[in-house]
């Protein structure tokens, strides 16, 4: 591609776009109705969930952008499409020669660059507002972590999405009818389904940053977030091939379909890494369910009676020496007994009476293989290392109910985090098994 073609198609979409009385419009609303809105659900006593966190403030405000934006977008690409109908307002630059995919990469940039400048805008207002009013500590990185991870990908999908629609569907009524449909149905159907996969706003997708923890789910969030970003750029290459205009090479239409399929490829991958960060938890967890139920009622009347626990921390790794007192007080001599611990921890050593007793390890379960008498006590030595998995904690609760950001009719999702081992924090609790307990 050219770059002074894309520059200048960019710059003259640009011009468009500012003397467009809709666009000016929305920048009115974006000015006054989000900085309103916001002042009246984050000053307000009983929403304190909605200030209680430093991102709450910059995270609301590109959550109210990202709605508002799409709509406008749409608008936007529906009237460049349809204005491709009165030639004489792009004439100096249709007689070009030039490729069609870097004309219409240029209209695309021209877009994209505006109502990304105007989210700049929109989040510096919001950091006025929250120095203003003091609501909540201020932290500068959120704001840009939202402007590129939550509001861009969005943008650039819903405008290679509006491109490539308004190119197929040549009536701007029906066009923006069905993109609009599209939009309410991500809303109310997408964002429930393949746990967010398909949603372009990341409604249910845990996405605010906390003092302590940071961002739960950072990962599979840039993700998913990727995926869109390559989904739009591939869409906006789709539409190439429904330009009217002669392509300046012969190979260009094959080139930008193939392009296209490239990068949606791509964008489908990130896609199903997502989704598959999900699947992998459930069938982890499944695997720690099943497991739990095969040997919870397997040997009774095992009980440790006491427990001496020296703990040591090294960054994120703990160092653990626990000396147990168990004792047999059911009616029979066993041959073996089951402790839990967390699968994330290895054991390092088991002895006895200074002596290194058998085991075998599956999951969180951990066989000891040493004969217990009647009614006799013995006392274990146990070293394990290392961290903690989360996935092992309230395995009772439905995968639904677990895996679900909101607390209560919050607009934030603030994922779950069960155990806590960082370098300046730690948090563990009996759910997350850090120490080793009986089967109950």
């Amino acid at each position: 591609m050219d770059i002074n073609t894309l520059k200048l198609v960019a710059l003259q979409e640009m011009k468009q776009i500012r003397r467009n009385w809709l666009f000016i419009f929305f920048v009115f609303l974006v000015m006054t109705g989000i900085l309103c809105l916001q002042i009246v659900m984050q000053t307000s006593s009983v929403a304190y969930n909605l200030r209680a966190l430093p991102c709450s403030i910059p995270y609301l405000n590109a959550l109210l952008y990202n709605f508002l934006q799409c709509l406008f977008v749409i608008f936007a690409t529906g009237d460049f499409v349809h204005r491709e109908v009165r030639k004489d307002t792009i004439a100096a630059i249709q007689t070009r020669a030039y490729e069609n995919k870097e004309y219409l990469f240029g209209k695309v940039i021209g877009i994209v660059f505006s109502f990304f400048c105007l989210n700049i805008i929109a989040a510096f207002a919001a950091f006025v507002f929250q120095m203003i009013t003091k609501q909540t500590s201020f932290t500068f990185f959120p704001y840009i972590f939202y402007l590129f991870t939550l509001t861009f990908p969005t943008l650039l999908f819903i405008t290679g999405l509006s491109l490539l629609v308004h190119s197929v569907v040549r009536s701007m009524f029906l066009a923006i009818t069905c993109l609009l449909g599209y939009c309410i149905l991500d809303i109310w159907f997408l964002t429930g389904i393949f746990q967010g996969t398909f949603d372009m706003f990341a409604l249910k997708i845990p996405n605010v940053f906390s003092q302590v923890t940071g961002h739960v789910g950072m990962y599979p969030y840039l993700l998913q977030r990727l995926a869109f970003v390559l989904a739009g750029i591939a869409l906006a290459l789709f539409a190439v091939v429904y330009m009217k205009r002669i392509p300046g090479n012969i190979r260009a239409l094959r080139q930008a379909v193939l392009s296209g399929c490239f990068i949606l490829l791509l964008g489908c991958v990130s896609g199903v890494l997502y989704y598959n960060d999900y699947l992998q938890d459930q069938r982890i967890r499944r695997e720690y369910m099943e497991l739990y139920e095969k040997t919870q009622d397997k040997y009774v009347g095992v009980n440790i009676v006491s427990q001496r626990i020296e703990y040591r921390q090294e960054g994120g790794r703990m160092k653990v020496r626990d000396s147990l007192l168990v004792e047999n007080s059911g009616e029979d001599r066993i041959k073996e007994f089951i402790l839990y611990l967390n699968p994330g921890l290895i054991i390092t050593g088991l002895t006895w009476e200074n002596r290194d007793i058998p085991y075998q390890r599956e999951g969180q379960a951990c066989r000891v293989e040493l004969p217990v008498g009647k009614g006799e006590k013995i006392c274990l030595a146990m070293e394990y290392e290392g961290k903690i998995d989360e996935k092992i904690c309230y395995l009772d609760i439905d995968n639904d109910v677990y895996h679900d950001a909101f607390w209560g009719n919050s607009l934030m999702g603030y994922g779950r985090r069960n155990a806590l081992l960082e370098k300046d924090l730690t948090l563990l609790t009996p759910e997350c098994l850090w120490y080793p307990c009986i089967p109950r």
